[in-house]
């Protein structure tokens, strides 16, 4: 049965008062069966069941508003809720204020703090959030002055780019060298490793990372 409630026969009219008692039977099967009609679209509770009650998957709903109105009544049924604000996409947590958390805090971000990335910016994506932010790294150890780099996925525009040339032992003198990012798109970027001493393109190995936004 689908989600959102189902259509039931309710009138807290009936029975009139000067109904026969021999109906008593019909109105209270009558009843039985629109309330479990209307339970059992989003908990599972058929006709014959004995175990009944219980949320069926997606049931479950957060509340929905700007981030401003995120708050926590106080009361010891406030804790385990949560809310999803239409205005930054956050998925916020309350706890109760009587029940409380160890920190005092009593309502804070989910996948926040040093386990979480907060983006305080994601260009051309609307709100709701309708993307992601997405980072890739690697490493290329091939000798080459120049090395082309492919992402597994495209973002949905021109991410940020980091490259570096690869590490050395440090013993002797060696030619200092920097990186060049070339041609960077959507899906693929290049880098070009030159001598810092003359100029001209040298063989390096490199490290890499990119971060931008893909659609959901």
């Amino acid at each position: 049965m689908a989600l959102g409630g189902a259509p039931i026969g309710w009138d807290e009219a009936s029975p009139p008062g000067s109904e026969s008692v021999g109906l008593g039977d019909d109105r209270i099967r009558s009843f039985k069966t629109s309330a479990r009609t209307a339970l059992d679209s989003e908990h599972y509770w058929t006709s014959s069941s004995s175990t009944a009650g219980a949320h069926r998957s997606g049931s479950a709903r957060a509340f929905w508003g700007t981030q401003s109105q995120v708050s926590t009544s106080g009361d010891s049924y406030s804790a385990g809720r949560m809310m999803i604000t239409s205005n930054t996409s956050r998925l916020m947590s309350v706890a109760s204020t009587i029940e409380g958390v160890a920190s005092g805090v009593s309502a804070f971000m989910l996948a926040s703090g040093p386990l979480g990335l907060s983006a305080g910016s994601m260009v051309g994506i609307a709100l709701p959030q309708t993307a992601n932010l997405v980072t890739y790294f690697g490493e290329q150890t091939s000798a080459a002055s120049t090395h082309q780099v492919v992402f597994p996925a495209a973002y949905n525009g021109i991410p940020f780019v980091l490259a570096s040339a690869n590490s050395e032992t440090l013993s002797g003198n060696k030619v200092g060298k920097f990186v060049r990012l070339i041609g960077i798109s959507a899906s693929e970027f290049s880098v070009q490793c030159i001598s810092s001493e003359n100029g001209d393109a040298i063989d390096s190995g490199i490290i890499w990372f990119s971060i931008g936004t893909r659609t959901l």
